[in-house]
């Protein structure tokens, strides 16, 4: 019968280790909002710095909780809903 150990074990030898400088992580790349070159930190990051900080405070600013809910509806729901 034959050894089926050999199929398990890498052959680290001829194993190389990418270098990380070459694999695409830190590198000048377009932003996706304003399309000018920054410094990325990896492949996920995409939107430059001054965009995101844009971003961060648009979203903090716009959400918002009503503390009672209104009996009568809006108008923009009453022309969505048909409720003349």
């Amino acid at each position: 019968m034959k050894s089926t150990s050999n199929y398990l074990k890498p052959k680290r030898n001829k194993m190389k280790l990418k270098d990380p400088t070459k694999s695409g992580l830190r590198k000048k790349r377009a932003c996706l909002k304003c399309g000018n070159l920054f410094l990325s930190k990896g492949p996920y990051n995409r939107i430059c710095e001054k965009c995101g900080l844009m971003n961060e405070r648009i979203a903090s600013s716009t959400y918002s909780v009503s503390e009672k809910p209104s009996s009568e509806p809006s108008p923009l729901e009453k022309r969505f809903y048909g409720l003349n």
